[in-house]
């Protein structure tokens, strides 16, 4: 298998279970069948990304939606990843994944913030 076209970007676990889902439905739809390491592979990263205890709460189109509406508070495109795969409920949870946090925003911004992943998470306080 080689890359065509090389391109980087940043994937939430969502996007990566949802590509990984079309893949499979395309591969039973057309018959051109991926050798039976590239099944394994896609296999067990659908079952761990579909585990309650490891998956996300958002959906891709959800996740697409945070992370839009976080940008303009000036976090990393690798933060953003973090906080749309974990979902962090608490401050606490932000302070693991946001290098600086509390020199970067204040407690009001932290909250704003949680409340932005509560509304597309559907999380109850």
């Amino acid at each position: 298998m080689t890359t065509k076209e090389p391109k980087t970007q940043l994937l939430t676990n969502a996007e990566v279970l949802e590509f990984v889902k079309s893949c499979d439905a395309a591969d039973h739809s057309t018959h051109v069948h991926f050798s039976q390491h590239m099944r394994t592979v896609s296999f067990e990263l659908t079952r761990y990304l579909s585990n309650p205890a490891t998956a996300s709460t958002l959906s891709a189109s959800s996740a697409l939606q945070l992370a839009k509406s976080l940008k303009p508070l000036g976090l990393t495109k690798a933060e953003i990843v973090m906080i749309c795969n974990s979902t962090p409920a608490s401050p606490v949870e932000l302070y693991l994944m946001i290098e600086d946090l509390s020199d970067r925003f204040n407690e009001e911004q932290i909250e704003s913030m949680l409340q932005l992943i509560q509304q597309f998470s559907g999380q109850q306080s």
